[in-house]
């Protein structure tokens, strides 16, 4: 009798764990139904937002691309009108001369200042650096005036 019990208790005891797998299958079941959906789903809106985010960069490159294109080809053309425009004025030999002193005042100006600094006008009197001042004023001011009367007079255009 007591074997029998002891039997009796392990069938229920494997029906009911046999019930208990069962119905944890079916729940796994249940939940991966729903987990494929609810992917399936996230899939969905996902594809959807990736579309327009794609949409969204093509149409923001293509104007940046359009801009700098636009921008690089009025330059190409403003420095083409600009280098055009420079050749024909450097015919005038007024022209040239004006550009060729002024590039050896410049070069000269930042030659001094590179070399002396403020000790250039360390150690010099007044008179000294009013003088060099106002034969470069003269200068500038013939320069002005002989470009201003005789700049016509070889202009080629």
């Amino acid at each position: 009798m007591a074997d029998n019990k002891i039997d009796e208790s392990i069938d229920k005891a494997s029906n009911g764990a046999k019930d208990l797998i069962d119905k944890a299958s079916e729940e796994s079941k249940k939940l991966a139904k729903g987990a494929k959906k609810g992917l399936e789903k996230g899939e969905n809106e996902l594809t959807k937002w990736w579309g327009q985010l794609k949409d969204w960069v093509e149409g923001a490159t293509s104007s940046v691309v359009n801009l700098t294109t636009d921008a690089a080809s009025k330059t190409v053309e403003a420095t083409k009108a600009t280098v055009s425009r420079v050749m024909v004025e450097l015919h005038n030999p007024v022209v040239a001369v004006n550009a060729l002193l002024g590039t050896g005042a410049l070069l000269a100006w930042l030659h001094g200042y590179a070399e002396h600094q403020r000790r250039y006008l360390k150690g010099k009197s007044d008179k000294a650096i009013l003088a060099t001042v106002g034969g470069i004023t003269a200068l500038v001011v013939a320069d002005g005036f002989v470009s201003y009367k005789y700049y016509k007079q070889f202009d080629k255009k």
